[in-house]
């Protein structure tokens, strides 16, 4: 049977996820993660604080690699250069086939099963200026049809992203699926003051596909922003529109218009080893703010305007000891408690995310770079509640929507960690020879329920609760906040607002991945047409799989009667339930495969 599968797999080689894009409409792009790897060797002085980049700025990018760089970094840029300014449209085919292996063990039983899945992804897409000799206005775009059989994050390991933007309102052709996949980004300006607008994924910081308050992995949305760059200083807004879903579980069934995300950030290098930025994030719903499209702090019109939005605010900095080496840090914090820090009191409600690491980006040498890094989510953070808009009251009801938890189409804008999650990651970038680049990534994520903190009170309080109303799967969408007919405000979660609970649980998740990808271009032409190959692996084990599930789903007043008579005390339908969880964890081994061919021409 697995070598049917192998077998049907390989002949459906028209296969993988490009390994070029068009260049400024994507920030998962190759050229990003040569412009990050140039900037930390000073190749490239500076870089505009958000990705996507404009045309002009990746075109100076590149002009300044070309000039400045070694003989690799002239031949990358070169071929970047190539499908920046040498063919205005496109026509691409990227197909992707994967395997997946998952074996299930749980009471010295074991259950396996072998899935297949293969992507075909048709379209045009390209970089162009809007009028000639002048790169001041530009558009990018990458226009096409995704066609699979299952979405492609089932075969992806655990906390993966889509790879394509095509998530729901699919058309159906026996077992295929068929999704719009469109980005378009248009710029306008110069390299130092430009306007920037589109529909596209959007990235922060010096940590590509991991950024805390942006992050290039998440779903695409449409933004509008401002971005001004001078000398040692440089400030961006940005706008975007966002999916709202279900406050209970993220279903993409439940989306909705009136999410609005504001982003702002300024940045300042006082030495070139040393740069620093404070950026804010707001999400708000069901209303326009115009303070959203100004450079106001949102801490203080939010206090203004008493909204009680979700207001983030972060702080990045990097150290560079010599050229091409930076210790890399950011911290965005959702919550935080002055009064109890002042008195050195550390368990209460600290909602935040951190990350710390190294980066090293070696010149002359087969490895292209090699990061380090630690991150840590505490529980709630990115998490906000959502009381019903027709009532004047703060009740929360099954099947509302949340327009204040940092998700877009029930995908986390910023970290892809659940809450109460710390992990330790591990990433080497090689280049055997010119055209064959390869990347080994390990990761241990060790993850904790919040629920299993709950006092016995609490969880009756969820247990009374109508099914769909609030989450205790400990993800983001579990929240801190009890309905509460009597006034505006919802009653607090005691556990959540007085404590900090941070993998403390008896039963934490430990999830140890490790993998390969390898990509090899075939050619490139001088117009920027080329062929291309990707393959690779993935393992991935999970000792306690099944942390995030439900613990104590609502079961109705009515159904609560029946189940404490059945159990016979409150306590003991309290100690049922989580039970009941407790039995349905497992261990679990994945193997992923993954292997495809990229056309553009």
């Amino acid at each position: 049977m697995i070598r049917k599968n192998i077998a049907g797999l390989l002949c459906a080689l028209f296969c993988s996820a490009a390994l070029f894009a068009q260049v400024t409409a994507d920030p998962q792009d190759e050229f990003y993660s040569l412009a990050l790897n140039w900037h930390n060797r000073g190749i490239v002085k500076k870089l505009p604080p958000v990705r996507p980049y404009p045309y002009q700025n990746v075109k100076s990018i590149l002009e300044q690699v070309l000039e400045n760089g070694n003989e690799r970094d002239r031949e990358d840029a070169s071929r970047a250069y190539e499908r920046l300014t040498g063919k205005k449209l496109y026509v691409y085919m990227d197909t992707e086939g994967f395997l997946k292996y998952e074996k299930e063990s749980r009471g010295g039983k074991s259950d396996s099963d072998l899935g297949k899945n293969v992507y075909l992804c048709p379209g045009i897409e390209g970089d162009r200026t809007l009028f000639e000799g002048n790169d001041r206005a530009s558009f990018g775009y990458r226009m096409g049809i995704t066609v699979a059989k299952h979405p492609d994050v089932d075969y992806k390991p655990m906390g993966a992203t889509p790879a394509h933007d095509a998530i729901y309102d699919p058309s159906k052709f026996g077992p295929l699926t068929m999704y719009l996949d469109v980005n378009t980004a248009v710029g306008y300006g110069t390299e130092n003051l430009y306007f920037q607008g589109g529909v596209y994924r959007n990235g922060f910081g010096n940590w590509l596909n991991e950024g805390l308050a942006l992050n290039d992995a998440g779903f695409h949305k449409t933004n509008l922003s401002l971005t001004w760059m001078s000398g040692k200083v440089s400030y961006t807004q940005q706008l975007s529109m966002l999916g709202s879903t279900s406050a209970f579980n993220g279903a993409i069934e439940s989306l909705g218009a009136g999410k609005i995300l504001g982003f702002h950030a300024i940045s300042y290098e006082p030495a070139e080893w040393f740069d620093f930025s404070f950026y804010e994030a707001t999400v708000i719903g069901n209303r326009f703010d115009i303070c959203t499209l100004l450079p106001v702090p949102y801490m203080i019109s939010e206090e203004l305007t008493g909204a009680g939005d979700g207001v983030f605010m972060g702080l990045a900095f990097n150290v560079k000891p010599f050229s091409g080496f930076t210790w890399s840090n950011d911290i965005m914090v959702d919550d935080f408690p002055v009064d109890e820090f002042l008195k050195a009191n550390f368990d209460s409600k600290y909602r935040l995310a951190a990350k710390t690491g190294l980066i090293w980006t070696p010149e002359e040498s087969f490895i292209e770079k090699v990061g380090v890094s630690f991150v840590a989510v505490t529980p709630y953070t990115y998490s906000h509640w959502e009381y019903d808009t027709h009532s004047n009251k703060a009740i929360i009801t099954p099947d509302l929507n949340n327009y204040q938890n940092y998700t877009n189409n029930g995908i986390k804008i910023g970290s892809q960690y659940e809450p109460n999650t710390s992990a330790v990651e591990f990433s080497l970038d090689v280049r055997p020879v010119n055209r064959l680049k390869m990347n080994l990534h390990g990761s241990v994520a060790v993850h904790g329920n919040i629920s299993e903190s709950l006092t016995d009170e609490e969880a009756l309080e969820y247990l009374k609760s109508g099914y769909g109303t609030y989450a205790t799967d400990g993800s983001v969408y579990q929240h801190s906040m009890f309905s509460n007919s009597d006034g505006k405000l919802g009653k607090h979660v005691d556990t959540a607002w007085n404590h900090l609970n941070f993998m403390n649980q008896s039963h934490l998740m430990t999830t140890i991945k490790f993998g390969t990808q390898a990509e090899y271009l075939i050619f490139q032409k001088n117009n920027g047409s080329n062929v291309s190959l990707k393959g690779g692996f993935d393992i991935e084990y999970i000792h306690n799989y099944g942390v995030g599930n439900e613990m104590f789903p609502g079961i109705g007043l009515e159904g609560y009667g029946e189940e404490i008579t059945k159990a016979g005390s409150e306590k003991a339908l309290v100690e049922k339930y989580r039970k009941e969880w407790k039995d349905q964890l497992c261990n679990k081994t994945n193997v992923y495969f993954n292997i495809g061919v990229s056309i553009r021409y």
